[in-house]
């Protein structure tokens, strides 16, 4: 069964202001974001996200292991350049758009895990204001 979790970045208000954290995604009518996180105590923490830095995870990991996110940097192993990943309502799929690219985008489903490597995260070093 395939894995549906978000990560998001706490709201500046919160007592957790800054950190990312990862779970279930819930969304208010209003606007409102949290991030409801099970955990093995069977407490389940909620945690007001900042909407703008929600991801969705793809289900898949890198060659080390490390989950990759919507808006994850990674880059294959014989390329030097970092590709950004994203979802496309149009190919309903995650793809990777590189740094520089005219326009052409390869889905991540079509490149073998073990020649990606997570770089960095396009929303993780914005400031929470």
């Amino acid at each position: 069964m395939r894995t549906i979790k978000f990560r998001g970045r706490c709201e500046k208000d919160s007592r957790y202001a800054g950190e990312w954290v990862e779970g279930s995604l819930v969304q208010c009518k209003d606007g409102t974001t949290f991030i409801v996180s099970a955990q093995l105590d069977n407490c389940q923490p909620i945690y007001h996200v900042d909407p703008e830095t929600v991801c969705q995870f793809t289900g898949m990991k890198d060659r080390y292991g490390n989950e990759l996110y919507e808006h994850d940097y990674v880059r294959t192993v014989n390329c030097l350049a970092s590709q950004e990943i994203l979802w496309s309502e149009k190919d309903a799929a995650f793809i990777l758009k590189y740094e520089d690219d005219d326009g052409v985008f390869t889905q991540i489903g079509d490149i073998f895990f073990k020649f990606l490597m997570k770089v960095g995260n396009a929303l993780m070093y914005q400031d929470p204001e």
